[in-house]
């Protein structure tokens, strides 16, 4: 018997592992969202929330009145916009917000957006393209049976944007990353507000939360959003502190999501520079 269920053991506990540390969860907040596109179709909300999971933890919303399609930052400003327009083929819409971490403009260019296109030309099905890495079904089920042998399970939650987030903060103070623009990151994000610009709807560029960072660095990227003519609000990010941070640099708390809504709602009903 054991020398059955040994080899077993070992066959998932490291497909486990291999699933964990790559990024095809982004693959499941990627599906989890076209889910929820082709459960709402033909409906109009006044809100749609977009961006990276930034704006996916600091923002609730009801599914009724405004939506929260968020994915994650590995797909960056270019997966954004490839998703508006996937999204635009399914719902409609008074204002949309793009809400993105305030270091977005650091990183590299994503290969993981890429494929997205394929979602709004055709080549995809939108449910063959969420579920393009088929080993995605059997991480859910590794991963419970994985964490319930052996008991190190966190303690999930629902997630504002629906999906299952974490009760965990993270251990850090500060937010701290390589303050190097990526010039090809911004010019993502002016072809993203390009596209913005040419919408009949009223749109926003906002900063999601995050802990203290390089106060120098918004001023900079600022500068930079200006000269290249970026419309960005340039919002002050919701400030995350030891009470509500959540489990990495830009994640709100799920119990304090209601506070950094109430933030962003603000700057949306001030008329800031949404146009």
């Amino acid at each position: 018997m054991l020398v059955f269920f040994l080899p077993c053991l070992l066959f998932m506990g490291a497909w486990y592992l291999l699933l964990t540390c790559s990024h095809w969860e982004n693959i499941g907040i990627l599906n989890f969202q076209v889910q929820k596109l082709m459960k709402f179709r033909s409906k109009h909300f006044k809100i749609l929330f977009i961006g990276d999971s930034s704006g996916g933890n600091a923002i609730e919303t009801d599914d009724t009145n405004s939506i929260n399609l968020c994915l994650s930052g590995s797909y960056g400003f270019e997966g954004t916009r490839a998703f508006i327009k996937v999204i635009d083929q399914y719902i409609t819409y008074d204002t949309l917000v793009v809400i993105n971490t305030i270091d977005m403009c650091t990183r590299p260019v994503s290969d993981e957006a890429k494929w997205l296109p394929n979602l709004y030309s055709g080549k995809l099905s939108l449910r063959c393209a969420a579920y393009k890495n088929s080993l995605l079904f059997f991480k859910p089920v590794i991963k419970n049976w994985f964490t319930s042998l052996t008991g190190t399970g966190a303690s999930n939650v629902i997630a504002d944007n629906d999906y299952p987030g974490t009760l965990k903060r993270i251990n850090k103070t500060r937010n701290e990353f390589d303050t190097t623009i990526n010039v090809k990151e911004v010019a993502e994000l002016k072809m993203l507000d390009q596209d913005l610009k040419a919408k009949a709807e009223t749109t926003y560029l906002l900063f999601g939360p995050s802990l203290p960072f390089d106060s120098a660095y918004l001023a900079r990227v600022m500068d930079v959003f200006h000269k290249s003519d970026i419309r960005h609000r340039g919002n002050v990010p919701f400030a995350l502190t030891e009470e509500n941070k959540g489990d990495s640099e830009d994640h709100v708390h799920p119990g304090f999501s209601h506070l950094s809504t109430s933030y962003y709602l603000g700057i949306i009903r001030s008329g800031g520079i949404g146009r």
